[in-house]
């Protein structure tokens, strides 16, 4: 997959699942320095929001969709980050890590 990730020009996401959770593949493109343009669901826009690798957009909005994929697509430049801050931010450990700490938490209350 990484090679299919880093041919692209940008991913899209446009889940209209309002029981989506996350998007891993929006991680696994940013991490081959892919973009992507994704729904504004509340999983799925963490990516973009933590890394600045694209754009969210409204659920089952076409005209938001294709004006978002036209501003990456145009200012690609712009949303391109570097791999290692984003390998750190996803890595296993820090996600076990911070679940270990809500857990904690919750636990305490």
């Amino acid at each position: 997959m990484p090679s299919f990730f880093a041919s692209c020009d940008v991913l899209t996401l446009p889940s209209v699942n309002s029981t989506e959770t996350f998007g891993m593949v929006q991680v696994e493109a940013a991490l081959c320095g892919t973009p992507c343009v994704a729904s504004a669901l509340p999983g799925v826009r963490e990516v973009h929001k933590l890394t600045g690798m694209g754009l969210a957009v409204p659920p089952r909005d076409p005209r938001a969709l294709a004006g978002a994929l036209l501003e990456v697509l145009n200012n690609r430049e712009a949303y391109i980050r570097p791999r290692g801050p984003i390998a750190e931010l996803f890595a296993p450990s820090v996600t076990a890590t911070q679940y270990e700490e809500l857990f904690e938490t919750l636990l305490k209350n």
